[in-house]
């Protein structure tokens, strides 16, 4: 078997998963976070930078794998893992949670109250009333 066939199988692996797990994501998460006056501009700049990403995927990744060869995947794994941490840190929870509860997380700071350990792991818990459960 020749490397670049297990290249091409994990590249499709990752489109599948990403697939799965971010593409219908990316469209949900500002639709449901940003309030009413300000979801069209949220979701045009939304739509403005994901076509940029991809323009640049599209038409710079061939000039970047001729110059770099396989240290090109390197980049995008360090890329990844740096999503992976400003997502960590950034993005709010929002599974079970009113509209309602939600604006309010986003509008008062303060509504990001405590750290508790459950027996499920650590929960950061949005509201003081809120129960020690995933959410």
């Amino acid at each position: 078997m020749h490397p670049t066939d297990s290249a091409s199988k994990f590249i499709y692996l990752f489109m599948v998963v990403f697939s799965f797990g971010w593409t219908s994501m990316q469209a949900l998460y500002p639709a449901e976070v940003l309030s009413y006056d300000m979801r069209t501009k949220g979701l045009a700049l939304l739509t403005l930078v994901s076509q940029a990403a991809s323009c640049i995927n599209t038409f710079g990744l061939p000039s970047a794998l001729e110059a770099m060869g396989f240290w090109v995947y390197v980049l995008f794994c360090v890329w990844d893992l740096f999503e992976v941490i400003v997502i960590y840190f950034t993005v709010v929870e929002t599974k079970g949670l009113t509209l309602e509860e939600i604006e309010d997380v986003f509008e008062n700071v303060s509504g990001l109250v405590s750290v508790e350990v459950c027996d499920v792991g650590l929960i950061l818990r949005l509201f003081p009333a809120a129960s020690c459960q995933v959410l």
